[in-house]
């Protein structure tokens, strides 16, 4: 983290819904928040905005133009509302051959969140596939313009860019590396990086090795933040980034799906995540039924039983069952993670992070054998392998890491201590 970070960190920026208002009136004020701008269209979330606005230090807006160059947003009445939303979509050919229409595109983004005192602005953007995707060089345009338009000065307020991108460009590190090129010669003071369909459970190594990456190219003056995902964010921030941001107990993962007309709708047979309950030290959430179950005095674990959470809510004996109090319990535990990350010095924040996933690894083992309840742990394996990577790699500090020896070092994270007691 640069000397001049805006954002400083470690931390965990709360991505809010419109049904968040009573549980960002009731946790403890936090660093950052992130509001998505369709949420502040009208009077209906006015205290929406009021109580997000009181409970955080700074406040991010999430413009969401890259919804315009999708018809779904025609079908949102929030976007639809938004004073910089067009009539129709938008193609991003046109916008770069039209210098009055990107213009007016920047300035009615930028003012409208200065006009909900944002503390940090985020210049408009598009979601581009891959670097051939025209929406790219209409981002680069974009954050350009924004430039032009705040100018320069002790009272302008910091410009971050949005990279939303598509997870086949982290596949390849020269592509990697002609990204961070493209956004390194941009004068901002920060990103946000978000991946679409980025599920950190079950992505490759050589996927999350390749956002690892490009995060180490951005961060060395700029401030970073990885936004909608999971607890491989907390992994980037013990490597070098700010932070991350997502939802609580939902919007870890942004999907172009999402974007599409007719919202797929969300099947009734599953659980929402937010009836989930999160338990930090085995970083994930746990369903509602095997929650019971897995604190259950006679059949559950009597590890866990004795790792009671002693958060507000939970209390050392408690349960949350309504989903307000399971969002305000993640809350205030992801932020007590966050405060555990950051009382480590930088250098030694990868080895905290390291140690905490191998603690995990170990807690599942021991759950799955007290309670039978399976947690899924594979994902861990490959977040280890690629601290130990980039660590080993920073010491002799090459140009790109070589996929073998990520490889073996993969092969060498499943090897458990326990293993050669096995038959």
């Amino acid at each position: 983290m640069h000397p001049n970070s805006v954002l400083g960190g470690p931390i965990f920026i709360t991505r809010y819904l419109n049904t968040d208002q009573a549980v960002a009136r009731n946790v403890p004020r936090c660093h950052a928040a992130l509001l998505t701008a369709n949420f502040a269209t009208t009077d209906r979330f006015a205290n929406l905005v009021t109580v997000i606005r009181e409970g955080c230090e700074r406040l991010l807006v999430d413009p969401v133009t890259h919804s315009f160059t999708y018809p779904g947003f025609l079908d949102k009445s929030t976007y639809t509302a938004l004073p910089y939303a067009p009539d129709n979509v938008i193609s991003a050919s046109t916008l770069l051959g039209n210098a009055a229409e990107l213009r007016s595109v920047v300035q009615e983004t930028l003012s409208f969140q200065q006009e909900l005192n944002a503390d940090i602005l985020i210049a408009p953007y598009f979601y581009a596939r891959d670097l051939d995707d025209p929406r790219l060089r209409a981002n680069i345009r974009l954050i350009s313009e924004s430039r032009g338009h705040l100018g320069a000065g002790d009272n302008v307020p910091p410009l971050f860019a949005m990279i939303c991108i598509g997870g086949v460009v982290l596949d390849s590190p020269p592509q990697v590396d002609d990204l961070a090129r493209q956004y390194l010669e941009l004068d901002v003071q920060g990103y946000l990086i978000t991946v679409e369909n980025l599920d950190d459970r079950s992505a490759s190594a050589e996927r999350l090795m390749g956002l690892a990456q490009l995060v180490s190219r951005l961060q060395v003056d700029r401030d970073i933040v990885i936004a909608s995902i999971a607890s491989y964010g907390q992994v980037l921030t013990a490597l070098g980034a700010n932070g991350f941001s997502a939802g609580v107990g939902w919007l870890e993962t942004f999907r172009e799906a999402s974007l599409q007309p007719g919202r797929i709708p969300f099947a009734a047979d599953r659980t929402p995540r937010a009836q989930y309950y999160y338990i930090p030290e085995i970083l994930s959430y746990v369903h509602p039924d095997e929650l019971q179950t897995l604190f259950d005095s006679d059949t559950g674990s009597e590890t866990m039983r004795e790792r009671w959470c002693q958060c507000d809510v939970c209390q050392g004996n408690t349960l949350p069952t309504e989903v307000g109090d399971k969002k305000r319990h993640f809350l205030l535990r992801r932020h007590q993670e966050m405060h555990e990350l950051g009382s480590a010095a930088p250098k030694y924040r990868p080895q905290h992070m390291r140690q905490r996933l191998e603690e995990a690894l170990e807690l599942a083992n021991i759950i799955e054998e007290e309670a039978l309840i399976r947690i899924p742990t594979e994902h861990f394996v490959r977040w280890i392998a690629i601290i130990d990577t980039l660590m080993s790699t920073s010491r002799s500090a090459p140009t790109d890491v070589d996929p073998a020896e990520l490889d073996r070092t993969i092969q060498e994270a499943r090897r458990r201590p326990d293993d050669t007691d096995r038959p």
